[in-house]
C-alpha cells in the first residue's frame, strides 16, 4: 500500500505552563511530513483500462459519463437527474445504466460507499493534488486473485484513514 517511507521534516511541540502552580495546561505536537512527488505516468485510454480488466462497451460509456462527476475527494456522487441525463446521452435505459455501474463495481473500477455513491480507484482515476491522491491510495485497497487459470477476481475496499497508513 505504502511506496516509500514516510520523511518527517519537522516535529514542533509546546506547551503552556501555569507557572504558579507548575501544572502543564496545554501540550501539543505538530509534524510536517513530506509526501513524495507524483510518479511518472502515460496517458492511458478508458477503452484500454476497461478491455484490461473485461469491462463490456456499454459499461465503458457509462464509466466515461460518471467520471464526469468524480470530486476532488475521489467520490463520484449521481443524482436522479444526471442519471436520466446520462441515460438520454447513451440511448440506454435507467436499468441499464444501472447494471453497467454494477459490472464496473465487480470490475473494481468503481465502488459502492452509499446510496448512488461510488468511490473511483484512485490507481486508475483521480482527480487534484498529489497529496491529496496519495492518502486516497491509502485508503483505497484494490487485491487481484488468479485462480486456476479462471478469469481474475478482484476486490476493493476502502479502508480507514490514519496518519500510519499514509506513508510516502
Amino acid at each position: 500500500m505504502t511506496q516509500a517511507k514516510q520523511n518527517v521534516v519537522y516535529i514542533e511541540s509546546s506547551r503552556e505552563i501555569n507557572h504558579e502552580t507548575g501544572e502543564i495546561k496545554r501540550e501539543s505536537i505538530s509534524q510536517a511530513v513530506r509526501v513524495g512527488k507524483e510518479p511518472p505516468y502515460i496517458k492511458m485510454y478508458i477503452g484500454s483500462i476497461c478491455m484490461l480488466r473485461g469491462v463490456p462497451k456499454g459499461a465503458q460509456d457509462t464509466l466515461l459519463a460518471v467520471l464526469r462527476k468524480l470530486d476532488y475527494e475521489g467520490y463520484i456522487t449521481l443524482s436522479k437527474r444526471y442519471r436520466l441525463q446520462c441515460c438520454e446521452e447513451l440511448g440506454i435505459k435507467e436499468q441499464s445504466f444501472r447494471n453497467n455501474l454494477s459490472n464496473l463495481c465487480k470490475k473494481g473500477i468503481l465502488k459502492n460507499v452509499g446510496r448512488n455513491d461510488y468511490m473511483a480507484d484512485p490507481n486508475l482515476f483521480a482527480r487534484g493534488e498529489w497529496k491529496d491522491i496519495v492518502e486516497q491510495r491509502a485508503n483505497f485497497t484494490m487485491t487481484v486473485n488468479f485462480e486456476n487459470g479462471k478469469e481474475p477476481v478482484i476486490e476493493t475496499e476502502k479502508v480507514q484513514y490514519t496518519e500510519q497508513n499514509l506513508a510516502l
